[in-house]
């Protein structure tokens, strides 16, 4: 795989580091900007409809709570797939830009967070032609002028500047969505009692007029098909599209 420096392309201004340490270690800013992108990563491949906070706190936690994580392991290849192939996307972007050129952290990460996402599906190739398509959506952003703003590390801020970028698409880049968009009543019927009429969010009992089928671990705009092995059981309340922002986490 082509390694490309991605943590070069970052604009760092503003990111809170150590002074002695970053005299001592030039790649400081670029290590918390790697353990930010692992934190997201991880805690998406548990729950793809989450935002984690990536604050001081969070990525001290992230070293304690994975010392088992196999740097050789399937999971490290898929982040290390997400991070170079973000890397690629960004050398196409400054291909058009002044090799000078930084962009904002938020810009980086959602879109690491959507090549995470959509490779999750069989079939998704980021070949060539779906490089190029995502550093013209990437370019576009960046000479967007009104961008959501918000504290990057935040988690309120990543859901908000995620849902804005996906919705600023033309259209799907690698993405072949399942025209059948929900789940018949005998696909229901099958989820239902595989969940024992449990909501898969808050384990509590699911009534008829409260239930609702979600697409996961592979929601349907990530590619996710719809069938039994990708539905689960949730109240209409605890289905993630109609979380409110600020309880995403």
């Amino acid at each position: 795989m082509h390694r490309t420096n991605l943590f070069t392309v970052v604009d760092k201004r503003g990111q809170r580091s150590d002074e002695e340490e970053q005299r001592r270690d030039y790649h400081v800013a670029d290590r918390q900007t790697c353990a930010q992108l692992l934190q997201i990563f991880l805690t998406r491949e548990r729950d793809p409809y989450a935002f984690p906070s990536v604050s001081a706190n969070e990525l001290d936690a992230l070293y304690h709570e994975h010392t088992d994580f196999d740097p050789a392991g399937k999971l490290a290849d898929r982040f290390k797939f997400a991070l170079f192939t973000t890397g690629e996307v960004f050398e196409k972007v400054k291909a058009k830009l002044s090799t000078k050129t930084k962009f904002r952290r938020l810009d980086v990460t959602v879109t690491f967070m959507y090549i995470q996402d959509v490779s999750k599906t069989d079939g998704v190739k980021f070949d060539k032609k779906a490089v190029d398509e995502l550093a013209k959506h990437v370019l576009k952003i960046h000479r967007g002028e009104e961008k959501p703003s918000g504290k990057s590390t935040a988690s309120s801020t990543l859901e908000n500047y995620y849902t804005w970028w996906r919705e600023k698409m033309e259209k799907d880049i690698v993405v072949r969505l399942d025209p059948q968009r929900l789940f018949d009543p005998a696909q229901q019927k099958q989820i239902w009692k595989q969940a024992e009429g449990k909501c898969a969010k808050c384990d509590e009992q699911v009534r008829k007029d409260e239930a609702e089928y979600d697409h996961y671990p592979i929601p349907h705009r990530d590619g996710g098909r719809t069938i039994i092995e990708n539905g689960r059981l949730v109240h209409k309340e605890c289905h993630p599209r109609g979380r409110p922002v600020a309880e995403a986490a």
